[in-house]
C-alpha cells in the first residue's frame, strides 16, 4: 500500500512539474509578444535574427492628412514575393486606429529596373499625426513592421 501511495504522489508531482513548465513557457511567449507590440521606438528598418528584411524610406515631409510616397527596400530575393499578395496595415499608437494603407495586391514583377523588390513604391494618406506602426503582410501573414512618426498637417 505504501508503494502505491509513493507512486501516486510521484506521478502527481511529475504531472504538476510538466504543467507548471508549460504554463511558464506560454507566459514567456505572451510576454515577448506583448513587449514587441508595446515597443513604439521609431525605426525605419525591420530585422529578424540580425538580418535586415526591409527598410522604409518615407517622404521627408511626411505629415497627416495628405498622401505621401514611400519607398520600401526589400532585401529578400524576388522569389520570396513572386505570386504573393502584399498589403500594409497601419496602427496609430494613441488611438489604436487601424488603416488598411495598401490593400492586398499580387506581386508579379520586380521593381522597375531591378531584379528584386529593392525599390517597391507606394503612396497613401494617414489621418492623424503621431506614431504609426506599419505592418507589412505577405499572403495575410505578418512579414515585419516599422514605426514612423507622422507630423502635424
Amino acid at each position: 500500500m505504501n508503494r502505491m501511495i509513493y507512486f501516486s504522489l510521484s506521478f502527481l508531482f511529475l504531472v504538476s512539474l510538466v504543467f507548471t513548465g508549460c504554463k511558464a513557457e506560454t507566459a514567456k511567449v505572451d510576454s515577448d509578444n506583448e513587449k514587441i507590440q508595446n515597443d513604439w521606438t521609431v525605426r525605419q528598418e525591420y530585422s529578424d535574427n540580425g538580418k535586415t528584411l526591409f527598410t522604409v524610406y518615407p517622404d521627408p515631409t511626411l505629415a497627416a492628412g495628405r498622401s505621401y510616397g514611400y519607398m520600401i527596400s526589400f532585401t529578400a530575393p524576388f522569389e520570396t514575393f513572386n505570386g504573393k499578395t502584399i498589403e500594409i496595415e497601419a496602427y496609430h499608437k494613441e488611438t489604436g486606429k487601424r488603416i488598411n494603407a495598401i490593400p492586398p495586391q499580387t506581386i508579379t514583377e520586380p521593381s522597375s529596373g531591378y531584379d528584386s523588390l529593392n525599390r517597391f513604391t507606394v503612396s497613401f494618406m494617414l489621418p492623424l499625426s503621431g506614431l504609426w506602426r506599419y505592418e507589412v503582410r505577405l499572403d495575410g501573414e505578418a512579414y515585419g513592421d516599422v514605426i514612423l512618426a507622422v507630423g502635424e498637417a
